[in-house]
């Protein structure tokens, strides 16, 4: 009865295998170098386990010498499966170490049973079932330590106690134990279902493995799309910082520039007022001094549009930006800071359209530090004088900003760029780090080096796009 009981788990776990195998060979083409390595070891345990049953009808060598030395085989691949999860590197050579193994096991095994005592070959299958397993426990381990995988871990133990059950089939040799004999004892039964039940087991591990293993991935890119995001919102809090700096830079500016329409508008309307309260209006002077009015007016809201438009956040979108418009833009705006500080800008001497890809908020925003650098740079320097350069090719665009400053000090050069460092005496420490990121964003950079002569040369690399329809 018990060798039917034996024959019933064997029969169990070869359908098992192989309808788990067949299952998964559906998907074949979708399963990574992994999931190829566990279902061949599925089949073929499948089918090896199935080839027991038949001792009797199949010779022995097939199914009993080479079947056990394939199913070693099939536990090694099953190690190598998981070796592969965290190991990348080509795995032939172990492949065919596996195979000369199993030829040489098998050609050991078919000679015991031809000319030693059957239960050589009882101590052999134990050993090369046991062993095997065991192996198995190496890159379980390996993988739970390198991912943290809670589910490697059980892996780990699984294969553990499936080695040290199949060191357990030894006690056969107490007994009357014959190659035919799948089972001749309650005790030999229990053996063999809690070596099938941990064998199945083990796939489930694997499966279980695999599906952490992905939701541990999906964890990972949302951490990082959040990191990026959160990087992302920093910068454009910093970008929105480094403007508000620079708009303090040229506050005394703007108030004197605004002083005047204003104060030109003030004076006319008072004109207007007492030549209507002496009742001596004229109506073509009230015209004329409406217009005046009119005039300044619109003169200080240009003046208040530009700086706000300068300093509000920017929505991201990118835009197809004629460049030497935008230089020529970014100069109005700066216009009452160059005039501040006595400085001659000398404009692009190409005025041929080129055009960028990019923020136009957050490109004027490079631009305006990169110039306020040049006009800080000549403050105890003489001439004062900036040339704007346009230079263009098949793939970039190159804006240079030559100054007649003090230039950069040798010291200073690998550390210009770094968060907070700088060399004023009222300075963030941002701006040319903001800059570099901003560009950084559309494929672009920022780099600063000194002339032959007098001053420093800041270049804006940008990739050259074509004019929008």
């Amino acid at each position: 009865m018990s060798f039917y009981n034996a024959q019933s788990v064997f029969i169990f776990f070869g359908l098992i295998s192989l309808i788990g195998g067949l299952v998964a060979l559906f998907e074949f083409k979708k399963l990574d170098t992994s999931a190829r390595y566990w279902v061949a070891a599925s089949l073929v345990m499948g089918i090896t386990n199935i080839a027991t049953i038949f001792r009797a009808e199949l010779p022995l060598l097939v199914a009993y010498s080479i079947s056990i030395g394939v199913s070693c085989a099939a536990y090694i691949v099953l190690g190598l499966g998981i070796a592969r999860l965290y190991e990348k590197r080509p795995q032939a050579p172990a492949l065919w170490w596996t195979l000369a193994l199993t030829v040489a096991y098998t050609v050991l095994m078919e000679w015991c049973r031809l000319h030693t005592s059957p239960k050589v070959t009882l101590v052999l299958s134990s050993l090369g079932f046991g062993l095997t397993s065991l192996w198995c426990a190496l890159p379980a381990h390996r993988h739970y330590q390198r991912t943290g995988n809670r589910f490697s871990m059980h892996m780990r133990w699984v294969v553990i106690v499936l080695g040290l059950t199949q060191f357990t089939r030894m006690q056969s040799l107490l007994g009357d134990w014959s190659i035919q004999s799948l089972g001749q004892n309650y005790l030999s039964l229990a053996i063999w279902t809690v070596i099938y039940i941990l064998g199945i087991l083990r796939f489930c591990f694997y499966v279980a493995m695999r599906i952490q293993e992905k939701a541990d991935e999906r964890a990972q890119v949302a951490v990082a799309q959040a990191r990026h995001e959160a990087s992302r919102r920093m910068a454009e809090q910093m970008a929105q910082l480094g403007r508000q700096h620079s708009l303090g830079i040229m506050a005394a500016s703007v108030s004197h520039e605004l002083n005047q329409p204003l104060t030109a508008t003030l004076n006319y309307a008072e004109l207007a007022k007492s030549q209507v309260q002496a009742g001596k209006a004229d109506p073509d002077l009230l015209v004329q001094l409406m217009n005046y009015i009119v005039e300044h007016t619109v003169r200080a809201s240009q003046i208040i549009q530009q700086f706000r438009q300068y300093i509000k956040p920017t929505q991201g979108a990118s835009e197809h930006i004629e460049v030497n418009k935008m230089l020529a833009n970014v100069c109005e705006l700066l216009d009452l800071e160059i005039r501040h500080h006595h400085v001659r800008v000398i404009q692009p001497s190409n005025p041929s359209a080129v055009f960028v890809a990019a923020n136009p908020t957050q490109l004027s925003q490079v631009l305006v530090n990169v110039l306020l650098n040049a006009i800080q740079a000549m403050t105890s320097s003489t001439p004062r004088e900036i040339q704007l350069h346009i230079q263009s090719d098949a793939a970039n665009v190159r804006i240079q900003v030559r100054d007649t400053g003090v230039g950069v000090r040798e010291e200073n050069t690998a550390r210009i760029g770094d968060p907070f460092f700088t060399t004023k005496v009222q300075g963030l420490g941002l701006g040319i780090s903001i800059c570099r990121d901003i560009l950084a964003q559309y494929g672009g950079q920022l780099t600063l080096e000194n002339n032959a002569g007098q001053g420093a040369c800041a270049t804006i690399t940008l990739p050259l796009a074509a004019p929008a329809a």
